[in-house]
């Protein structure tokens, strides 16, 4: 059974209007959301099919108003607090070539990887590695750190790209999980993220 935990704006809302959040997530967020789990990202044309319990999904929604980006929220449950969290940004590419975005030889590796630096710091933030997905090449780079910065949780950046090749979309996947244990909190996440596919 997959578990749908809609965001704390979407709640507020629908409590003021006296309304109950929908079924399926609405269409200007950019998804179809299908009875079985199935998340269908309209214009990059990805599918992803979400793991059940203890997972809970957080329904999409619009990363901004003024903004085309839609963000899929994840959280793995360990009693009463999730362990893993994963976020799925879905955003516009343009004709940005993916080698200014994230790259994995030579000097320059990419934005992305340079924001993670200059967040984390350059000794904490891994070079970037990649590995399939179906027909996505998904670049991975490692942090060894999380948002607390006391050094109880590490995580890792997963990048590919989809859709028609005139309007490319950028698939951004930030995990959140423990330190210690961490390949065996890095193998569930991977499992989640090898749910993506291409729709037919």
């Amino acid at each position: 059974m997959i578990r749908i935990r809609w965001p704390i704006a979407a709640l507020a809302i629908t409590a003021l209007l006296g309304t109950t959040p929908p079924s399926r997530a609405a269409d200007d967020v950019g998804i179809d959301a299908l009875p079985d789990g199935t998340f269908i990202h309209k214009d990059s044309k990805t599918v992803f099919k979400a793991p059940t319990s203890p997972w809970t999904v957080i329904a999409p929604y619009r990363l901004r108003k003024s903004t085309s980006s839609t963000v899929l929220g994840l959280e793995k449950w360990e009693g009463d607090k999730p362990q893993i969290t994963m976020t799925v940004v879905w955003s516009p590419n343009g004709d940005k070539p993916f080698t200014d975005i994230i790259n994995s030889e030579g000097d320059n590796l990419g934005e992305e990887h340079a924001t993670l630096a200059t967040v984390y710091g350059r000794g904490k933030v891994g070079l970037p590695s990649a590995f399939k997905v179906g027909s996505f090449t998904v670049f991975k780079v490692l942090i060894d750190d999380g948002p607390d910065r006391d050094g109880r949780f590490a995580g890792a950046m997963y990048l590919f790209e989809s859709g028609p090749a005139d309007k490319r979309w950028k698939v951004k996947i930030r995990a959140i999980y423990p330190a210690l244990n961490r390949e065996e909190y890095m193998k569930q996440v991977e499992d989640v993220i090898k749910q993506f596919s291409k729709e037919e």
